[in-house]
């Protein structure tokens, strides 16, 4: 049972770190827009 929990609580550990990169994936790319724009006087 011990071993069942600590399974669970690895995959959602591993879950939240995904969530994580693909946020900062997305922030990142929403500085690169912003920046480019501001480059090119969009």
């Amino acid at each position: 049972r011990m071993v069942e929990q600590h399974t669970r609580l690895t995959e959602e550990k591993s879950a939240l770190s995904e969530d994580r990169v693909r946020l900062e994936a997305e922030l990142n790319a929403l500085k690169n827009r912003g920046f480019w724009s501001r480059l090119f006087g969009g």
